[in-house]
């Protein structure tokens, strides 16, 4: 029986529904071929300029997903962490066939598993940073944070009891937290608890996190009508500022780009870039790509920029990262450019609260007033559900309710007759009948 071999091919003869192919590692063993599938699809070109899939890939160098890929660094190593795995497994079970050594891959050796919430809530990060969603990771990992600074590092099983979740409340509220910020700990909370208990972390019990929302007002939020965001187009900023004017390059784009999310605009392409539209695939929808026209908005900004580097923004550039470090360093950059918004809107004369997920409700406003259709509201900023449209839509027409109620009782009583009947005593008013009725 000899040694198995091993290659990284995509297959050809077979296209997924959006036109790309997967990538597979080729396992062979006397005169037997397996395949490996690793869950990567590429879009295969004859042109090599075109292609995802590089046809001149080699173990050596580790280049099989090319730079077009947005994902190709991770692709890349994900490609070789299964190549040296499969390669591992054959090397402590010499006599495997190609298909066992394919099979043990998909069946690790299973560690027995550490009961109680923390360690399900490390479990918990652990699966979503391995489905690449780092950013839902950090969230979950600030929400037990706070749990954590409550009841300390290690939370007991004696002291999951409905009493925590009311004490946890009471505790953030006494520190001032705000109510969204206590309401999002709660649901996040809720689902970790649930999911380790429905998989055997912690015993059948209550849910503690099961209490009521916290209330908040029905404020007005920081508004920005569209009017003030497009006076920036027109500030002045002086041009040992760098820093500002990306700022407000990058906000303004994200408002033309239909309400775009701050990480989609930070790694627009210049590839993204086509003659009459811009193309991308939105961070938080399905793999659908949303396309844009070209409009004067767009090319105001792009009119900016050198059409140097993979990035239209300069944010981006340099060395080439993991996905994981792409996600930190989008989320720093996000930080620094909400600074500065703040330095620009004062320079400005805005009395908003700039940060880089406004503009999103300004769009969403402005399209509703358009249309006055929610289904289109919610299909150009890009929302997966119709419920996260109707909240930017009632947070924003507060200050409308409070107009339409003002004219709509403005017409109750007018003219010489609202003022009689206001000044007039209600005592009086019943005598007045009483007498009619005599």
């Amino acid at each position: 029986m000899g040694a198995a071999t091993y290659k990284v091919t995509i297959r050809t003869d077979q296209a997924n529904e959006e036109g790309k192919n997967a990538v597979r590692i080729r396992i062979t063993k006397d005169r037997t071929t397996k395949y490996y599938h690793t869950a990567i699809f590429l879009k295969l070109d004859d042109d090599p300029r075109k292609s995802e899939w590089n046809l001149k890939a080699t173990m050596e160098k580790q280049n099989w997903v090319t730079s077009r890929n947005r994902d190709f660094v991770a692709h890349n190593a994900h490609i070789k962490r299964v190549y040296d795995g499969l390669k591992e497994i054959e090397s402590i079970h010499p006599t495997y066939t190609a298909a066992q050594i394919r099979d043990a891959y998909n069946k690790p050796v299973q560690e027995e598993k550490k009961l109680g919430l923390v360690p399900y809530f490390l479990e918990w990060v652990r699966r979503k940073r391995e489905s690449r969603k780092y950013g839902t990771a950090r969230s979950y990992i600030s929400i037990f944070g706070y749990l954590t600074e409550y009841t300390g590092n290690d939370v007991p099983e004696n002291i999951l009891t409905p009493s925590l979740g009311s004490s946890l409340v009471s505790s953030m509220l006494a520190q001032k937290y705000a109510p969204n910020t206590i309401n999002d700990a709660l649901g996040k909370l809720r689902t970790l608890f649930r999911h380790a208990v429905l998989e055997g972390y912690l015993p059948p019990m209550r849910n503690p996190f099961e209490v009521g929302k916290v209330e908040k007002e029905d404020t007005p939020v920081d508004y920005l009508t569209e009017e003030q965001l497009l006076s920036l187009i027109d500030l002045q900023i002086p041009i040992n500022k760098k820093h500002l004017y990306n700022a407000r390059n990058i906000f303004l784009m994200q408002y033309f780009l239909h309400g775009a999310r701050f990480s989609e605009a930070v790694l627009l392409r210049w590839n993204d870039v086509q003659e009459t539209q811009i193309s991308y695939r939105p961070k938080k929808r399905s793999s659908a790509k949303k396309t844009i026209p070209r409009h004067a908005g767009i090319d105001w900004v792009l009119n900016q920029y050198p059409q140097e580097g993979k990035y239209v923004f300069p944010y981006m550039e340099g060395k080439d990262l993991t996905e994981e470090a792409t996600e930190k360093r989008i989320t720093i950059c996000n930080r620094r450019v909400n600074l500065h918004l703040r330095t620009l809107a004062k320079i400005a004369g805005l009395e908003v609260h700039l940060h880089t997920h406004i503009q999103r409700h300004t769009f969403a406003d402005r399209v509703w007033n358009l249309t006055g259709d929610l289904r289109v509201v919610q299909e150009m900023v890009g929302h997966g559900s119709a419920k996260t449209t109707e909240n930017y839509l009632q947070q924003l027409g507060v200050e409308i309710k409070n107009q339409v109620s003002e004219q709509l009782y403005s017409g109750v009583l007018s003219g010489n007759a609202q003022e009689n009947k206001l000044q007039k005593p209600a005592q009086s008013r019943v005598t007045e009948t009483a007498s009619k009725e005599k």
